[in-house]
């Protein structure tokens, strides 16, 4: 039996709200097709039903404005309280990365304690990643690399404890994704980070981008430690060089 709030959003979603979300999506899709993604989501995790409606028609509708789709894969309609928000997932960062023209590919891998990894920064940067086929035990650090259509690569590395710091400071740390898919959570973090100093962003990467850190993290003021302003300038000044390129 359909409870009362799958009801109503049904009845709401029948109402034509579909079609106009449909309408003003970034990409080719269906009123019939954005229908039946929503319902999907509420099915998946019922608390989506529960939630104010207008919040989850905003959720998707911001979801669509981006390029993706409500499905759980590259973006989800996730819970807060009674509202409802739009959150981007690591294969559609990676799908608007691309979309950019500058990316070929995004990858994100786990490390485990087990597995060989090597990882240099200076003058001759590196990853190296073997990963072993038996007993690989627990995670170590997960990182992401991007390989540029003009033949560069750009990668970031993060340890357990960096992922853990992020998960801690979020609204949904010990729930969802969080609970259910640390390392999905994982990688879509450090894709996420790896992101925000690609060249030349698309303003839908920089949207869904800008909308995760607010609604995924509680604002936390901390000192920043020299290793990070480091790292940042680092970060700053590939994309500078990247975009130097770009114009010449």
């Amino acid at each position: 039996m359909m409870s009362t709030a799958m009801q109503k959003l049904q009845t709401a979603l029948d109402t034509g709200i579909a079609d106009q979300l449909a309408a003003e999506a970034a990409m080719q899709i269906s009123g019939k097709k954005v229908r039946a993604l929503m319902l999907q989501a509420a099915v998946k995790n019922p608390k989506v039903a529960e939630c104010d409606t207008g919040s989850v028609v905003m959720a998707a509708r911001q979801i669509l404005t981006w390029g993706l789709e409500p499905d759980g894969i590259h973006a989800a309609i996730v819970p807060y309280g009674s509202k409802a928000q739009a959150q981007p997932m690591v294969q559609g960062l990676v799908q608007l990365a691309i979309k950019s023209g500058l990316v070929s590919s995004i990858r994100a891998r786990i490390v485990h304690e087990n597995d060989h990894f090597e990882h240099a920064e200076g003058l001759h940067p590196r990853i190296d990643h073997v990963p072993t086929m038996t007993s690989p035990g627990n995670p170590i650090a997960v990182y992401a690399i991007a390989e540029m259509t003009n033949g560069g690569q750009h990668w970031e590395v993060m340890t357990v404890s960096d992922v853990e710091a992020i998960r801690k400071t979020s609204r949904s740390g010990n729930s969802g994704p969080w609970k259910d898919n640390w390392a999905e959570m994982a990688k879509k973090n450090v894709g996420r980070r790896l992101c925000k100093y690609l060249p030349k962003q698309s303003t839908s990467l920089q949207e869904a981008i800008e909308a995760d850190d607010a609604q995924e993290t509680i604002e936390i003021q901390t000192e920043p430690t020299t290793q990070n302003i480091v790292e940042d300038r680092r970060m700053k000044a590939l994309k500078a060089a990247d975009d130097n390129a770009a114009k010449q």
